[in-house]
């Protein structure tokens, strides 16, 4: 699992700049970025089957510096860790299956 994660992870920094995840996968790597310093900074949620399908904004992360509340998160791996976890338990309790896509960055000191 841990070389899965470190191939997202060039996949962020030297790729396409964003991964597509499943939801599992979702809740790994994001504890990965965690513990490497990264907090998610965008987030984009598609629901592919049970239910209302299609992109799903409730669950979607978008950090901008003017929306304090989000940029506080954000500059906390640990805090942006427990939003994310927050949002994926969201989504498990609605049920069907989801895809995301992740952006990520460290936050500056």
């Amino acid at each position: 699992m841990k070389d899965k994660m470190q191939a997202f992870m060039q996949e962020l920094l030297h790729g396409k700049k964003y991964v597509r995840l499943s939801l599992d996968q979702l809740r790994a790597f994001n504890n990965y970025l965690a513990n490497a310093g990264f907090s998610i900074s965008r987030m984009e949620a598609i629901k592919t089957a049970g239910g209302r399908t299609g992109r799903r904004l409730d669950y979607d992360v978008l950090v901008m510096p003017e929306h304090e509340e989000g940029w506080t998160i954000f500059a906390d791996p640990d805090r942006s860790r427990e939003h994310v976890v927050d949002i994926v338990d969201q989504a498990v309790r609605e049920g069907g299956t989801f895809e995301f896509l992740v952006w990520a960055e460290k936050p500056l000191d």
